[in-house]
C-alpha cells in the first residue's frame, strides 16, 4: 500500500495488524491520471482507526477504474474509509467486515463528470455482545450511475445502511439502483437522508430484505421532488418488524413528499398497519393490516399478499414440439432464480401429461426435494404418443413461482436417454416412403 501522493497502485494479498495505533493502510492524494487502482486480497485486523483508509483529499482521482474486492476487516473502529472519486469506474466487492464498530463508508463517489459505481455483494456483521454499533455500510453523493447490490448487514447497528445525498453534484438525473441487499438487527434499516439533493434522480429500491429492524425504511427528505425527471420507486420488497407496534415500523417517510410504495411485502397478506386519521396523504388508510406499520405520505396500495417469488422457471429438454423421445426422458429445467437475498431453491413441482390443460391423463404431479431441475421418468411412457410437461419452483420462503410454460413432445424412442428430434419414421411415412424408393429405382 501507498501513503501519500498516488500514481497507478496494486495491492493484493497482504496481512496487517497494529504495531501503532491507526489504520492499517491508506492512500491519499488525488489528481489524474491514476490508473488503474487495485486493492484485493488483504486482511486488516484490530486497528483503533481505519483497517483501510483510501482518501484521494479535495482533488478527487479523475477517470481511473478503482477496485477494492475481497479484502476482510476484523474488529477495527472502521472497516474501510473510502473516499474521493470523479468521471471514474468504482468496484467494491466481496468484501467482509468483522465486528467494526463502523464497517464501510464509501464517500463522494463524483462530482459531476458521471460515475460508473458497484458496491456489491459485501458482507458486514456485528456481535450483539459487543453492544451498538455505528453503521454497516454508508454511501455518500451517489450519482449517475451507481449500483448498490448483493449486500448482507447484521447486527446492533444504528443504521443497516445509509445513502446520504443522491445526486449531490447536480447531474440531470442521477441514477441509483438499490437491490437484493439484506439487513438485519439494526435500528434503521435503509435510510436515506435525501433522495433527490441537487438535483433530479431516479432512485429504484428493489427486492431488499429488511428484518427485525425498527424502522425498515426511514426517507428524510426529497429536494427535487417536485422535478419531471425525478423518480423514486420502492417495489419487491420484503419489510418486517414487529406488527402493530406504533413506535416501529416499515417505512417512515419525514420527506413530506408522497414515496411511491407499491408492491411490497409487509410481512401479512393484510397489508401494511395504517391508522393514520383521513382525510390524509395518500388518502386511504388500513387499520386491519397486520403487517409492519406505515406513515403519512407512503402510497403503499397494492401490496404484494406474500414475498416476491423465484423467477418463472425455463424449460429446456425435451424442447418443445420434439419427436422420436426416448420413453424414459429427463426432463430439464434452467437454474432458480430469486432477486431476493438469502433465498434458496427448495424444490420443484413437475407435471407430466397427455392433457395440455393438466386436468388429466397426468403422468407425474409430483413436488420434489431432490429433483431440482432434472426429473427422469420412471415409469416407460406410450410410444407415439404426445406428453406435456410444465415445472414451478419453490423457494426457501416456501413461495411458489409461476407455472414455466407448457412444452410437448411426441415419444417414438427406446426406454432411457433424454429427447430431441427422431431419428426413425411411424408407419404412416413408412407406407409413402417405400412405394416412393421403389419408383425412384425403376426410372434409373
Amino acid at each position: 500500500m501507498e501513503s501519500g501522493p498516488v500514481s497507478a497502485s496494486r495491492s493484493t494479498g497482504s496481512a496487517f495488524s497494529p504495531a501503532l495505533p491507526g489504520c492499517a493502510a491508506s492512500i491519499t492524494g488525488g489528481g489524474a491520471p491514476i490508473d488503474p487502482i487495485t486493492i484485493t486480497n488483504n486482511t486488516a485486523e484490530g486497528f483503533s482507526g481505519e483497517g483501510f483508509f483510501l482518501s484521494f483529499g479535495l482533488e478527487n482521482v479523475t477517470s481511473t477504474t478503482f477496485t477494492f474486492s475481497n479484502n476482510t476487516m476484523i474488529d477495527c473502529k472502521e472497516g474501510v474509509f473510502i473516499y474521493g472519486f470523479d468521471g471514474c469506474t468504482v468496484r467494491i466487492s466481496g468484501n467482509t467486515a468483522t465486528d467494526c464498530h463502523s464497517g464501510m463508508a464509501i464517500c463522494e463517489i463524483d462530482e459531476g463528470r458521471g460515475a460508473d459505481a458497484e458496491i456489491t455483494g459485501n458482507t458486514v456483521t456485528y456481535d450483539p455482545l459487543l453492544g451498538p454499533g455505528n453503521y454497516g455500510i454508508y454511501i455518500y453523493c451517489p450519482e449517475d450511475t451507481t449500483r448498490i447490490s448483493g449486500n448482507r448487514v447484521t447486527g446492533p447497528y444504528q443504521y443497516g445502511m445509509i445513502i446520504d445525498n443522491i445526486n449531490c453534484s447536480g447531474r440531470s438525473p442521477g441514477i441509483v439502483f438499490v437491490e437484493s441487499n439484506s439487513i438485519s438487527g439494526s435500528e434503521y434499516g435503509l435510510y436515506f437522508t435525501d433522495l433527490a439533493y441537487s438535483g433530479p434522480a431516479q432512485v429504484t429500491v428493489l427486492h431488499n430484505v429488511i428484518d427485525g429492524v425498527d424502522y425498515g425504511i426511514y426517507t428524510s427528505s426529497m429536494s427535487h421532488a417536485s422535478d419531471p425527471l425525478t423518480s423514486v420507486v420502492f417495489a419487491g420488497n420484503c419489510i418486517l418488524n414487529t406488527a402493530l407496534n406504533t413506535a416501529l415500523y416499515g417505512f417512515y417517510n419525514d420527506s413530506g413528499e408522497l414515496v411511491d410504495a407499491k408492491h411490497n411485502w409487509w410481512g401479512d397478506a393484510s397489508g401494511p398497519f395504517d391508522n393514520k386519521t383521513l382525510p390524509g396523504t395518500p388518502d386511504y388508510n388500513n387499520v386491519m393490516g397486520t403487517g409492519s406499520a406505515v406513515t403519512s405520505y407512503v402510497d403503499y396500495y397494492e401490496w404484494l399478499t406474500s414475498p416476491d417469488s423465484a423467477e418463472k422457471p425455463t424449460p429446456i429438454s425435451p424442447a418443445n414440439g420434439s419427436a422420436g423421445v426416448s420413453l424414459t426422458p429427463t426432463l430439464t429445467s434452467g437454474p432458480f432464480v430469486s432477486l431476493l437475498p438469502g433465498v434458496t431453491h427448495k424444490a420443484s413441482h413437475w407435471q407430466l401429461g397427455t392433457a395440455a390443460d393438466f386436468t388429466s391423463g397426468l403422468m407425474i404431479d409430483e413436488e420434489s426435494l431432490s429433483d431440482l431441475t432434472a426429473k427422469t421418468v420412471t415409469a416407460s411412457l406410450a410410444n407415439g404418443t404426445v406428453y406435456y410437461w410444465r415445472v414451478r419452483y419453490r423457494d426457501s420462503n416456501d413461495v411458489l413461482s409461476e407455472w414455466s410454460d407448457t412444452w410437448s413432445f411426441r415419444t417414438g424412442g427406446s426406454s432411457g436417454g433424454g429427447g430431441g428430434c427422431s431419428a426413425g419414421f411411424d408407419a404412416a411415412l413408412l407406407l409413402f416412403l417405400i412405394p416412393l424408393c421403389l419408383m425412384m429405382k425403376n426410372r434409373k
